[in-house]
């Protein structure tokens, strides 16, 4: 009976975490100049796919187009980071009157590099969850032949 950890889409760890990491280079880290050109131009790239592909993946198993909770696969990282690098690196920049956006092909590569830390962090955290899940279950089947055995 031992099933697969549930992913929380919308409560997970590395979904919330890139939203605090974001929150704090956008108002405090770009404002004050702090750390140069990597979280002037890269931090917010590297936090995408951890952000935002707990999201998409939470609304498309909300409307069925994905069928399982399990953390992101390595494809689904793969293809959204093929998907956001085409959008905001090929498409958007075609239109600055609307989109103030410059095509920059090291976006593309820290979209890709997060959603894979990304994606080491989730099978971490699942490992972990199913690993302790195991053990509370053969504490409890344990606990259940000793009472068996007293009775």
């Amino acid at each position: 009976m031992n099933q697969r950890p549930k992913f929380h889409f919308f409560g997970d760890p590395i979904c919330l975490a890139s939203m605090i990491i974001y929150a704090v280079n956008r108002w405090y880290l770009k404002q004050y100049h702090i750390g140069g050109a990597f979280t002037q131009g890269y931090v917010n790239d590297l936090l995408c796919l951890p952000l935002f592909l707990p999201l998409i993946l939470g609304v498309q198993r909300m409307i069925g187009l994905r069928k399982h909770d399990a953390p992101p696969r390595m494809w689904e990282v793969v293809q959204h980071a093929i998907i956001f690098s085409i959008l905001f690196e090929v498409i958007l920049p075609r239109s600055p009157r609307q989109f103030h956006t410059t095509a920059d092909p090291w976006d593309a590569v820290a979209y890709l590099i997060g959603g894979v830390a990304a994606w080491f962090c989730w099978r971490f955290l699942a490992a972990r969850k199913s690993a302790a899940s195991s053990q509370s279950e053969r504490v409890a089947a344990a606990a259940g032949i000793g009472s068996a055995l007293r009775a």
